[in-house]
């Protein structure tokens, strides 16, 4: 995978100590295919939620009232609940532009 290598914690060096399993970077991919993201759907009331419903996203470092809200779809839901909560996919829009409001420009997430 091409891309930007994006470190956890800029004070590491090559002198650091290391802990087992510690993630200490990310790479960035520089082109994206399809944007997506996981939510946990809580068990309960949750059945009304089904595949290919529109999802209204509000971000959090994002206020509404400039940037509007993501519109995404429902794609997957996990068949069986972990700690009461499913496991949902959410297909987001390229580019994750709002018709009528500011392109939002996110990195990782």
């Amino acid at each position: 995978m091409s891309g930007i290598v994006s470190f956890h914690n800029f004070l590491i060096t090559e002198k650091s100590n290391i802990e087992e399993k510690e993630e200490i970077f990310s790479v960035v991919p520089v082109k994206t295919g399809k944007i997506f993201g996981v939510i946990e759907l809580p068990i309960l009331r949750s059945g009304k939620v089904k595949k290919g419903q529109s999802v209204n996203i509000y971000l959090d470092n994002y206020p509404y009232e400039e940037f509007g809200m993501i519109k995404g779809l429902v794609s997957q839901i996990s068949t069986t609940a972990n700690n009461n909560l499913f496991l949902t996919k959410i297909e987001l829009p390229k580019n994750l532009k709002h018709p009528t409001i500011k392109k939002l420009n996110i990195g990782q997430l």
